[in-house]
């Protein structure tokens, strides 16, 4: 078969998804402006450009460009700026899983992954390593489940299994750069308390941004965390490498205690409810069934979580209103201009971190009269 007969084939089955990805470009350039006459996306699937003009003289160079920087690529999709332009490629021809559960269906990963790849070029720090190398997927992450929750009914199988996944590639295979599971657990969580469906697109960025400073890994936890479950990553059976993660779960951690019981857990709960949306989103149906981790060993882990939950000190109202003040910092409450695009170096500055902390501070005063509760110190 020759390579257009190939390429036409190929085009043709994946046809079906031209909507999608013209309908996306759209919006991206509807939403933020800045993308307007500078944004290309490719699409290797529809072997097509979407958002561009098809008599643009430029559109070749920026083909060979893309197609160039896919070959260095191992991912689905990328996205990076050059010669005053934003560039997206989708490369992908395979149905694998990154940012959605087995159930969903595959569209749904598609768009998923294009949000993210949107969310390098129009948030702040979508790109940026200063605090961890994962930081920039924080973010992407975080400003794809934002606007998914604005297009769809709910985000939370989606956005539980992007969780898993990540905490799976860090935990068994030492991935690091996407480890975005602290940002988007507090984003799930964030979504069951407020209503995200409303943000403007800049609320929504700036929004993925702030997360990603607040609960993102930092170098130095990376490299703890990594240390802390390198034993799990020496076996190579996968129940032996459960296990291991089990015990290294349970055991005594110092400070990173409550984080490694959480990773651990997480990773290991689709594997004891058998939970196959998200157990198949990364692997087969029969992999999956085969690590049913039955047994009294399996059966103590059960417990032991249980039991270790049980024992964990309730909320107090005081904790509750420092979070709440921390969740409305997050969703911009205590910004000078709110509906702006964040400059990192500028909200990071000390000047506006004193800022944001004296503000925070007078709002939990002020609401803990109201509440009859002491603040918190």
């Amino acid at each position: 078969m020759t390579d257009s007969v190939k390429k036409k084939k190929r085009r043709s089955s994946a046809s079906g998804l031209t909507p999608l990805f013209n309908n996306f470009a759209k919006k991206a350039i509807q939403d933020f402006p800045k993308l307007k006459d500078k944004f290309a996306l490719y699409s290797m699937p529809t072997d097509s450009w979407h958002g561009k003009s098809a008599n643009d003289n430029k559109t070749d160079a920026l083909l060979d460009e893309l197609l160039i920087e896919a070959e260095n690529h191992t991912d689905v999709a990328f996205a990076y700026q050059t010669s005053g332009r934003y560039l997206m490629a989708y490369v992908s021809n395979h149905k694998t899983r990154a940012m959605s559960s087995a159930k969903e269906p595959y569209e749904r990963e598609i768009l998923a992954v294009l949000e993210h790849e949107l969310g390098h070029l129009v948030a702040p720090a979508g790109h940026s390593d200063k605090h961890s190398e994962n930081f920039g997927e924080c973010v992407a992450d975080t400003f794809s489940f934002i606007r998914q929750q604005q297009q769809h009914a709910s985000i939370q199988r989606p956005l539980e299994a992007t969780i898993w996944i990540s905490l799976r590639d860090f935990v068994l295979h030492n991935e690091s750069l996407h480890l975005t599971a602290p940002a988007l657990t507090e984003l799930l969580r964030l979504s069951q308390e407020h209503d995200l469906s409303q943000l403007t697109p800049v609320q929504s960025a700036n929004l993925a941004y702030r997360l990603s400073l607040q609960h993102a890994y930092s170098k130095k936890q990376l490299r703890e965390l990594e240390k802390i479950f390198e034993p799990v990553r020496r076996n190579t059976d996968p129940e032996a490498a459960l296990k291991e993660c089990a015990e290294i779960m349970l055991a005594d951690h110092g400070e990173y205690s409550p984080t490694v019981f959480t990773i651990g857990k997480t990773l290991l709960e689709p594997f004891l409810n058998q939970n196959m949306d998200i157990l198949t989103s990364v692997m087969s149906r029969k992999k999956a069934e085969a690590l049913k981790l039955e047994g009294k060993f399996w059966n103590d882990i059960r417990t032991k979580i249980k039991n270790r939950e049980a024992a964990q000190a309730k909320e107090t109202p005081e904790q509750k209103l420092a979070r709440e003040a921390k969740d409305l910092q997050a969703l911009g409450h205590f910004d000078r201009q709110p509906d702006k695009i964040i400059g990192p170096k500028k909200y990071e500055s000390k000047e506006n971190r004193v800022h944001l902390a004296s503000a925070r501070e007078d709002y939990v005063a002020k609401t803990a009269v109201k509440r009859g509760i002491r603040p918190p110190c």
